[in-house]
């Protein structure tokens, strides 16, 4: 969890993660899910747009060595179009 939290100088990962609903991880991380609010999935990005449009959840979503927060609303729309993009490499 250090190693993920050190992936960006803005913010740490449990800061963001703490203001969200919901943190997803791949299954990679499987071992996380034993932790409260974390999902395992095997498409982390897109069961986070699933939580956020369905059940209007705060998502964070963790895709190493990137992690992304998905927002309900007018948001979720921009979070879409960046899965489409990464679906299509």
């Amino acid at each position: 969890m250090d190693g993920l939290g050190a992936m960006t100088p803005q913010r740490p990962l449990a800061e963001v993660a703490n203001e969200c609903d919901v943190v997803i991880v791949g299954e990679e991380f499987a071992e996380l899910g034993e932790l409260p609010d974390v999902v395992v999935a095997a498409d982390p990005f897109r069961a986070g747009l699933d939580l956020a449009r369905d059940e209007k959840k705060r998502c964070c979503v963790i895709l190493p060595p990137h992690f992304f927060v998905i927002e309900p609303g007018p948001r979720w729309m921009w979070a879409l179009r960046i899965y489409q993009e990464m679906s299509k490499s």
